[in-house]
């Protein structure tokens, strides 16, 4: 009764509740749009921005269209929401999962979504109950002293607060657990992830969630406490490996040419495209996180670790995607028939009077030609394949000024080395001022910037990338080159904005 009526303004009479219940099942699905961060001030977990409300909206919008009664609620801090689902009957926590799941991406194809963070704000947050604890608390609504302010109350699709609380918690229809069978077979033709960039154009397999249709026998369930999750698994159909999972772009979903900008990524404008090819276009730069699914399938937190990585960004009127998948951009449009316009904004750089001084292998050679078909690629090769020899091809052939960007000293000591070794460029170290006002000439065409040193010529360049900034504030040199390679990409994690 405290809970309700709010006697200590301190809120310490708040009750919660951990969804998942000791045989890891649950009553209901929530997903929670209050802000978990670590630097959240206070403990409200108030949101600082508005991208929360669009979220839930689009939430909102996708449970009205397939038919899935909620109850929307305002958080304690007027700054957060959570949505409630409710079930007729306990239903194992990984099938009310795998709902919210199948839910969010059938939704994508009618609803704007422009982030996957909802796939991340279900609780319970996990499939089973980890061990030594009980999964993860969740407040209840109607707290007294936030209700007094309007909030940890239940709200209409206008945000105001509901007149009679306890009669809308009355009238929402519970969910049985036969329409939530049903819907997860219906809605998960692709996997209840749908197709994400590692999986656009192969034969399907399991799921991603690791979900394979399979029920477990009947002995070892019971061994693992889990005899609810085996009954639960045998609704669901198998996977059929002879279908293939396939991101398609459709023409209806496009009133004209779809405009594409060529820049830092590749920039797609919104203003044309339905909801469907939106969401698409995400989910081309978008891959499931394998380190999620070994958390999940360990019981450890999957908190900081969300469940699909997204490499597009949003704009106002764009959406951007990195620019290695141009050429599967082009392609997928082209077998949809949707026309196109390209718009291309790169540096062109300047052209450098370059040759190739050394001798290629007959594989340094293969990989070297398949490369310079491309606009973007990636080396992989072993070590002491010559994959610098090759690198130094390429710029002779490009003939354009080029950056290298390194991680340690010893690489750029390496590089420095090669290039001086494999290339004979024809161009006159430019001038430079000291620092006392002499104007001199640099010793070489190749350039090199490290802490503390910056002999940078605009030709051939070999650059420490702690040395440009950091992301966000990136010096704006990097700009001015036509080719840019990066060594070991793997280690560094480069991100766009820094490359």
């Amino acid at each position: 009764m405290q809970h309700l009526t709010g006697d200590r303004e301190d809120c310490s009479d708040v009750i919660g509740i951990y969804p998942m219940l000791p045989d890891e099942t649950c009553n209901f699905l929530v997903f929670d749009f209050d802000n978990h961060d670590d630097n959240t001030n206070g403990d409200d977990f108030a949101n600082t921005d508005e991208l929360w409300k669009e979220e839930v909206n689009a939430l909102r919008e996708i449970c009205r269209i397939y038919g899935v009664d909620i109850l929307t609620e305002r958080s304690r801090s007027g700054r957060g929401a959570h949505i409630w689902i409710f079930f007729q009957e306990p239903v194992p926590a990984r099938l009310a999962r795998l709902f919210g799941t199948a839910l969010l991406t059938k939704g994508a194809e009618s609803v704007n979504q422009k982030n996957f963070r909802t796939y991340d704000r279900m609780l319970p947050a996990q499939d089973h109950m980890p061990a030594g604890g009980l999964g993860n608390l969740i407040a209840l609504p109607l707290q007294g002293q936030a209700l007094k302010k309007g909030n940890s109350a239940f709200i209409d699709e206008d945000w105001k607060v509901y007149p009679n609380q306890w009669q809308q918690l009355q009238k929402v229809k519970k969910l049985p657990k036969e329409f939530i069978e049903k819907k997860i077979n219906e809605w998960s033709e692709d996997g209840v992830l749908g197709v994400l960039a590692e999986n656009m154009d192969e034969a399907e397999t399991e799921d991603a969630s690791g979900y394979s249709g399979e029920s477990l026998p009947a002995e070892k369930a019971e061994q693992n406490g889990q005899t609810q999750q085996a009954k639960s698994r045998k609704f669901d159909k198998k996977l059929k490996p002879w279908k293939k999972k396939k991101l398609q772009l459709y023409s209806e979903d496009v009133s004209g040419p779809v405009h594409l900008v060529l820049a830092n990524g590749i920039y797609i404008e919104k203003e044309n495209l339905q909801p469907r090819m939106q969401n698409t276009l995400r989910r081309m730069a978008a891959y499931s996180n394998p380190q999620y699914y070994k958390n999940l399938a360990m019981g450890f937190s999957t908190r900081d670790n969300p469940r699909i990585v997204a490499c597009s960004e949003d704009f106002d009127d764009y959406i951007s995607i990195p620019r290695g998948l141009h050429e599967k951009l082009k392609e997928k449009l082209e077998e949809g028939k949707i026309p196109y316009l390209v718009n291309d904004e790169r540096q062109k750089g300047s052209k450098i009077h370059v040759e190739f001084s050394g001798e290629l292998y007959p594989e340094q050679r293969k990989a070297a030609e398949e490369m310079l078909r491309h606009e973007n690629g990636i080396l992989h090769a072993a070590t002491a394949f010559g994959k610098t020899a090759v690198e130094a091809y390429l710029i002779a052939e490009r003939k354009t000024n080029t950056l290298v960007l390194v991680h340690n000293k010893e690489i750029m000591n390496n590089w420095l080395e090669d290039l001086q070794k494999f290339l004979d460029i024809d161009e006159q170290p430019p001038e430079y001022v000291t620092p006392k006002g002499r104007v001199k000439r640099r010793k070489s065409v190749i350039g090199a910037r490290y802490a503390g040193h910056n002999s940078m010529t605009g030709i051939v360049d070999v650059v420490m990338l702690s040395s440009l900034g950091k992301p966000g504030n990136i010096d704006t040199v990097v700009k001015d080159y036509g080719l840019v390679l990066i060594d070991e990409y793997d280690i560094i994690g480069l991100s766009r904005e820094a490359a």
